[in-house]
């Protein structure tokens, strides 16, 4: 129901993340109710727990979640001083393909057919400042193509 009432202000992708991000939430927290969730120390071990098993940047977006589900209730107040979000990890970007390496992803990506919708991805990527997850979440709606049939 909560994510019904905000599905026409946010994005499909978005969505779909919200969506497991409930899920999982649920998983741990299914029975407890929305006033004891407003505990900070469960809290905090939820973030210790789940944070060995995904990204903290998801952890936050989980407990971001809680939080837009206490506020209504006026129970996140009670949590907010106690509650600090993970600090994400620093990655490195990488480093970019030189031309040969890029020639031969290239190359790879059209040498099977099954393998068509990874090229155009690469393709897509190589010449956008676009990562793989901006990509995948983007639907054929989602371009503007310059020629039509």
């Amino acid at each position: 129901m909560w994510l019904e009432k905000r599905q026409p202000f946010i994005g499909r992708r978005t969505a779909k993340d919200y969506r497991l991000y409930i899920e999982t939430l649920v998983k741990v927290f299914g029975n407890v109710t929305l006033e004891r969730l407003a505990n900070p120390d469960l809290l905090r071990a939820y973030q210790l727990e789940r944070s060995k098993t995904c990204s903290r940047g998801v952890v936050n977006k989980e407990l971001g979640i809680v939080q837009q589900l206490l506020r209504p209730i006026r129970k996140w107040d009670e949590v907010k001083p106690f509650y600090e979000p993970l600090e994400p990890r620093i990655e490195s970007p990488g480093r970019a393909l030189s031309p040969e390496e890029g020639r031969a992803l290239l190359k790879a990506g059209t040498s099977k057919p099954g393998w068509a919708r990874a090229s155009y991805l690469t393709v897509l990527s190589m010449n956008t400042a676009a990562g793989p997850g901006e990509l995948l979440g983007r639907g054929r709606e989602d371009f503007v193509w310059p020629y039509t049939e």
